[in-house]
This record gives structure tokens, sequence and C-alpha cells, in this order.
């Protein structure tokens, strides 16, 4: 509904929906992860809303403050991270809106003194299908990578405590989550986050 790019063809979107709409019909409850993905379900009026239930996501014990600061260093020397950073971590299809981030920083940049952006995860080829245009957006902006943004690729699961816990600031400026784990994750370590105030992420 909000990204119909994802589904392909109008024909096969309807067929899809279609197909969730009598699956879920049949359902006796339905577990969802935020009140936003709740309305939306109620939206789609297949499903009484007394059968839909809200149960958030849970933060591993492992993203906490001490944990974060004791593993940021050994994360910055592995990552070959900069003493401060601001960081973007999750997923590039377009909802991410990483274009966006990436523009706001260029303006940052000309009006104050900015530390690097880091962009972790697989940062995908231009042309890719649904995603965002990272590498096109950075030469548009005369941004250098390596120096101004920095992407250090995939992130293991045990070092991303450490990652917050060495990162002046999240930024993740999300156009639609189902949750926002990040958001989550960032703040549970103690690293400040700045979001977008849109679909499930005022929850968060």
């Amino acid at each position: 509904v909000y990204f119909s790019v994802y589904l392909g063809r109008k024909v096969i979107r309807r067929a899809l929906s279609k197909l969730c709409d009598v699956a879920a019909s049949r359902c006796r409850i339905i577990f969802t992860v935020s009140d936003h993905a709740r309305q939306d379900i109620i939206k789609n009026k297949v499903i009484e809303p007394e059968k839909i239930h809200t149960v958030h996501n849970w933060l591993p014990p492992e993203y906490n403050p001490r944990k974060a600061h004791y593993d940021s260093a050994r994360v910055r020397q592995k990552y070959s991270l900069p003493s401060r950073f601001w960081l973007y971590i999750g997923g590039y299809d377009i909802r991410k809106n990483v274009e966006f981030l990436i523009r706001a920083y260029a303006m940052a940049k000309h009006k104050i003194s900015c530390p690097p952006l880091v962009l972790a995860g697989r940062v995908p080829a231009s042309g890719t299908y649904a995603c965002c245009e990272v590498h096109k957006t950075m030469a548009d902006l005369y941004l250098q990578a390596g120096y101004e943004v920095i992407m250090p690729g995939i992130i293991a699961s045990e070092d991303m405590p450490g990652f917050y816990g060495a990162a002046d600031l999240l930024i993740y400026p999300s156009l639609y989550e189902g949750f926002g784990m990040p958001a989550m994750e960032a703040l549970g370590c103690g690293c400040p986050a700045i979001s977008s105030d849109n679909t499930s992420l005022p929850e968060v």
C-alpha cells in the first residue's frame, strides 16, 4: 500500500493482496509488533480488531550502556572508525530514505563542523531496483567516500553494541517501519537517536 514498487506490476500486487487477505481472515489471532502495524491491519477491514494484538519487540540484554562502552574501542579499531561519527544502520531500500539523510548531512556540513557520517551495512550498487541511490547522491553533493562518508560494510551482530557505543548519534530517517529496531538498540546502548516522526517510530 505504501510502496507498491516492492510488489511489481498492479496485477501481481492485487493477487498477492487477495492471497494475504484470505490467509489472514482464517486466523484466530494475529500478533504484530507495533500499534501502528495493528492499525494498518485494521484498516484493511478483513480481520476483526479484537483478534489483533500488539506485542512489541524486546531488546536483547547485551544492548546496554556498559557493554556498548566496553566494546567501543575494539569495534572502532576493527572497522577503522574515526574517534567521532554519526551513524546510520539499516537497509537501503527506498523506504529507508537514505538519500534524504545524505542530502541533510551535506547541508549541515555547509553550516557547521560535522563528524563523518557512517553508513553501515551493505550499500547497494547504483541502479539496484527499489533501493536508494547512495553513491550517485554522494557524487552529486561532492561528498568524499572514506572521509566524509564512511561505508564499513556489514557489521557482525556481536559488534553492534560497541558500534552504538562508539557513535555520537544514530540518525534513522525511515519513511515506514513496522517497528524500527536500530532506534531501540541505540537508545538501549545509551546512544542518542534521531528518527522520523512517522509510522511506528514514535512508539519506539
